[in-house]
């Protein structure tokens, strides 16, 4: 896949992906489990997980998750 086949996203899209993120980043955090266990039982992806969960902390779009 080249760069122009990447699908880029709206404002919409991109703010329900953070509310559903800080939703997924909030369940993991009072799930008391690792990041690892939390991604492999709720079918997430652990690089995704990372990205996002750093992208949140620092302020920035994760321009490099795909969902």
């Amino acid at each position: 896949m080249n760069e122009q086949e990447i699908p880029s996203f709206g404002e919409k899209e991109h703010q329900d992906a953070i509310i559903r993120w800080k939703d997924r980043l909030q369940a993991w955090k009072e799930s008391g489990m690792t990041q690892k266990a939390w991604c492999h039982e709720n079918h997430v992806s652990l690089t995704g997980f990372s990205i996002w969960k750093e992208g949140l902390k620092k302020n920035r779009r994760p321009e490099a998750m795909i969902l």
